[in-house]
This record gives structure tokens, sequence and C-alpha cells, in this order.
């Protein structure tokens, strides 16, 4: 799925809006079994993404209270 569908997605069920934090990661398949990450790794919230190898994403959606 790419971010546009998602957010599409989202937004149909009723969510305001939707915000997508990630980061990149290391080839994991040159990694050893235990990954461990580099806590100098920081999530950036984006509105495009091109395609990795391996990212990790934290998707928000964002429904306001309706009063």
């Amino acid at each position: 799925w790419t971010l546009a569908e998602i957010k599409d997605c989202l937004e149909e069920v009723g969510f305001d809006s939707v915000h997508f934090w990630i980061r990149e990661m290391p080839n994991t398949s040159q990694n050893a079994s235990e990954y461990r990450g580099d806590d100098n790794m920081k999530y950036e919230e984006v509105s495009t993404f091109c395609q990795r190898d391996a990212w990790n994403a934290y998707i928000v959606g964002v429904v306001r209270a309706k009063c």
C-alpha cells in the first residue's frame, strides 16, 4: 500500500486527518538476527515517501471531537 492509499482509506472511514512518521532502517538482509536499533535514528513526519528496502512507520489518524 502507498501512503496515499492508506490516507484515502482512513479518511473514507471518517478520520479528519492522517499523519505519517517514518524512519529508514538498515538493510535487514545484512544484519544479524538480533537487530538493536540505533538511538540516533529519528522518525520524521512525511507526506510522501520513496520506497526503501527497510523502513518503519507510525500512522496516526485524528478525529476531532464533535460537541
